[in-house]
């Protein structure tokens, strides 16, 4: 394990988060250096009641750890929550449903991760270089023949846009037109995807869901235009419902249709019934029916409760909005 000397700021923002956070803040990094930044290069996890970050390459260590402290300080400050809670019966399928979700949220909180990463230091001409290699080093160029993507077109398209994501605020012009240049395809989908993105501020909870909701039918269009394969997230992701204080006094059926699903819980394997909230058309919990239940009684009675006596009773996390 190589040992490093974390920069002042560093120190900062983990006695703040530990202010909030009563476990310990573990950091190991491993000795790796590769001359640039990806996300993959640091994980984090809650274990034992601490929270570990694990950093596997130090070209720029305290950028990475301050991108994990800041996720994780949008966790303990009320931040929608993805969920993946089905399975296809397909574990492969699974798993690129899952990554695709996760990345693409993740870009949903990096446009306030990043804000708060140069507001507070860890963003400077350096990181920009290294964030900017670290792209052209993992996401191979286009193609020249043809006018549709190959098989690596989803992922540059995931890539790029967390890199349109990262770049808004300086050398924005520049960058794009690089990327236009190697990436025609995919960066120009990227680029409409970002415009769906910014058109929430993305400063409150409820934001960063909304944007999440339309990003997801957003990507689906674009893969669809491309003839590939729709991810549902919008059905098959779930994420934390957000209700005004008299939403939740209201029975569900007035606010959700639950709809019995192909796909099925990923903890007993049951069938999943989804609860989609009517305003958005995205997946705010799942159910299942215990065994030797009538479904149809057990569905009629869900949609008799109360939207909180339903939260409560499945054990569901939900956001207040905030009254205007």
């Amino acid at each position: 394990m190589a040992e490093i000397i974390l920069q002042q700021n560093t120190q900062n923002l983990i006695a703040e988060i530990k202010k909030q956070f009563d476990g310990e803040i573990k950091i190991q990094c491993g000795g790796e250096k590769v001359g640039f930044i990806r996300h993959q290069q640091v994980e984090s996890r809650l274990e034992d009641g601490n929270f570990i970050i694990n950093v596997t390459d130090i070209t720029a260590p305290d950028y990475l750890i301050s991108h994990e402290l800041f996720h994780f300080f949008l966790q303990l400050n009320q931040a929608p929550e993805l969920m993946l809670k089905m399975t296809t019966d397909d574990f492969d399928i699974d798993d690129k449903i899952n990554a695709t979700a996760i990345q693409l949220y993740d870009t949903i909180l990096h446009a306030t991760i990043f804000r708060l990463q140069e507001e507070n230091g860890f963003i400077d001409d350096n990181v920009r270089s290294l964030f900017y290699q670290g792209v052209l080093a993992t996401v191979t160029a286009e193609p020249k023949e043809g006018s549709g993507p190959d098989e690596w077109g989803m992922y540059r398209l995931i890539t790029l846009l967390d890199a349109l994501v990262f770049f808004q605020n300086e050398d924005a012009e520049q960058i794009t037109e690089k990327f236009l240049e190697f990436y025609p395809i995919s960066a120009n989908a990227a680029l409409k995807l970002l415009e769906i993105l910014t058109a929430n501020s993305l400063r409150a909870p409820f934001e960063a869901r909304r944007a999440a909701v339309a990003l997801f039918k957003a990507f689906d269009a674009q893969l669809e235009a491309w003839k590939l394969p729709k991810m549902y997230l919008n059905t098959f992701a779930t994420l934390t419902p957000v209700f005004s204080e008299r939403q939740l006094k209201l029975e569900v059926r007035q606010l959700f249709d639950i709809m019995h699903s192909e796909f099925k819980s990923n903890v007993n394997f049951a069938s999943a019934y989804i609860g989609i909230q009517k305003n958005d058309k995205q997946n705010a919990f799942v159910i299942t029916v215990p065994k030797n239940a009538d479904s149809k009684e057990v569905i009629i009675h869900t949609y008799d409760m109360t939207v909180l006596e339903l939260m409560n009773t499945i054990d569901m996390r939900f956001l207040i909005r905030p009254a205007e």
